[in-house]
């Protein structure tokens, strides 16, 4: 049983080459996309406010500028604000705030957020997981 569903689900790639996927518009919406920091994750300790208005935002441009400030700053407060790159294939971000640089992987990518964490490699490791912007 186990065997044929293998080779039944082997065979369904079999000789078809499969398209790459990009990241670009889900981060963007090949525009502007308003993505809330839903957790911030420092020493396996979730810093962010439980409360929406207290949580950060993080806006991603399809020019590659990046902008990230607290949600009650929104109209009274300049944003921090960056570059960033993003690697599909080897599914890395880095976000390049100028004072600081972010190597990120993503972790994980569901159909309501994407979490990101630095790399291993890193000494002061943190993750964050993003959602968008809720309607109004």
């Amino acid at each position: 049983m186990y065997i044929a569903a293998a080779l039944s689900l082997g065979s369904c790639t079999n000789g078809i080459d499969l398209d790459e996927v990009f990241y670009d518009s889900l981060l963007n919406d090949n525009n502007s996309k308003i993505w809330v920091v839903n957790s911030f994750v420092v020493d396996g300790v979730d810093v962010a406010s439980p409360i929406l208005v207290d949580k950060n935002i993080i806006v991603f441009h399809a020019n590659k500028a990046v902008n990230m400030l607290p949600m009650r700053g929104i109209g009274s407060s300049n944003p921090k604000r960056g570059r960033y790159i993003l690697d599909s294939k080897n599914r890395e971000l880095v976000i390049d705030f100028g004072d600081s640089q972010w190597d990120l992987d993503i972790s994980y990518i569901t159909e309501d957020s994407i979490y990101f964490s630095t790399k291993k490699k890193v000494e002061n490791k943190f993750g964050f997981q993003i959602i968008p912007f809720p309607e109004l």
